[in-house]
């Protein structure tokens, strides 16, 4: 609010209240930028300027926050409050918790779908490679087979080549990701995750590459490729460079 009004320590404020009358407020403390998810639109008084200003009677609140020490006893209060307070509605912490997980994973989940797609797509392309090999790659085998190879030394340069490639690719991938996360701040997936107009003010996610998820993506990417190399060219280079090359 203090940024939005360009206000500063000694500032004062008016406000209108319910009638229309204006209330003049002096500025005593201003909440960091740092904080601007929660404080964006906030503003902390005293809690006799509070009932002034709203015009609430002495002993009636609108919010009651109540800290409970025992984890285990919070529903329980709960249950009392409400029990106690049938208008009212109790509210833990852990349900608000819950709360945005599930929005969160709901939209991740949303995400996966839209991947889904494109994973799919790679390993119909490794089926496809581990189902036979295309002409050019046949006649090259058989080419080496000719020349002296035998069916270990082709097996092994396929596996380097296909090694190669696939650990370039997945390289280069994921380069792209971390430039992507880190430099344009997400700017294809975060829409999704975060929502168009939900959460205001913007904010920054907080990318987490670690040696786990590397290594899952590794083992989805590179390993199924050299397999679906591997396959194809074992049953070429068993067979005679005659057979092959016809």
């Amino acid at each position: 609010m203090a940024y939005l009004r360009f206000l500063e320590l000694g500032s004062e404020i008016v406000l209108q209240t319910e009638t229309g009358q204006p209330v003049t407020f002096k500025v005593v403390g201003i909440f960091k930028k740092a904080s601007q998810l929660l404080t964006n639109d906030l503003i902390l008084m005293t809690d006799r300027a509070v009932r002034e200003f709203f015009g609430i009677p002495e002993g009636l609140s609108t919010d009651i926050y109540v800290e409970v020490y025992n984890p285990q006893e919070v529903q329980t209060i709960a249950k009392k409050i409400k029990k106690l307070l049938p208008q009212s509605r109790p509210i833990t912490r852990q349900e608000v918790k819950s709360t945005y997980e599930s929005v969160f994973s709901w939209r991740s989940g949303l995400l996966l779908a839209v991947l889904l797609g494109a994973l799919m797509g790679f390993f119909l392309l490794a089926w496809d490679r581990a189902t036979a090999l295309g002409a050019e790659e046949k006649r090259e085998i058989g080419i080496l087979k000719a020349i002296g190879w035998d069916s270990a030394d082709v097996i092994e340069a396929k596996l380097i080549e296909a090694g190669i490639l696939s650990v370039s690719a997945f390289l280069t991938g994921t380069g792209l990701s971390v430039v992507h996360l880190y430099f344009t701040d997400a700017a294809l997936f975060a829409p999704v995750l975060k929502g168009w107009s939900v959460l205001f003010p913007p904010f920054r996610l907080m990318p987490s590459l670690g040696v786990y998820e590397l290594s899952v993506v590794f083992f989805l990417t590179v390993l199924p490729y050299m397999f679906a190399v591997l396959v194809p060219t074992w049953r070429a280079s068993v067979v005679s460079p005659e057979e092959v090359m016809r």
